[in-house]
């Protein structure tokens, strides 16, 4: 990012999103609430990879917090539609067959990384 504006943008959503996931987890008791703080754990951390690697001047840093960032990408579907199920109420869809195959191809991709 060669805009600092943009750049305090992505800090302060990063940090915002950060502060959600913390107060959430204090409401864990609440119908997928430990599964949303999850989620917003990870957005954060792909926002705070992705302004760590806007920072970086060389190649080879940029390319390393490029792949540090997918830890934080991929858990981002599968948690979104756990959370869904959760928060509706529909925890019969929760079964390990499920979520198995739901987990499956963000691990693959982590793996191949």
């Amino acid at each position: 990012m060669d805009y600092p504006f943009v750049l305090l943008l992505v800090i302060g959503s990063a940090s915002g999103i950060l502060a959600l996931a913390f107060q959430s987890w204090r409401r864990r008791a609440t119908p997928g609430a430990k599964v949303f703080a999850f989620l917003l754990w990870a957005i954060s951390f792909w926002a705070w990879m992705n302004a760590i690697e806007s920072l970086l001047p060389g190649l080879p840093e940029k390319v390393f917090f490029a792949r540090v960032k997918y830890f934080g990408i991929v858990p981002i579907a599968p948690l979104t539609f756990i959370f869904v199920l959760q928060y509706t109420r529909r925890e019969y869809w929760l079964q390990r067959k499920y979520i198995f195959f739901g987990i499956v191809i963000p691990v693959i991709v982590v793996v191949s990384i």
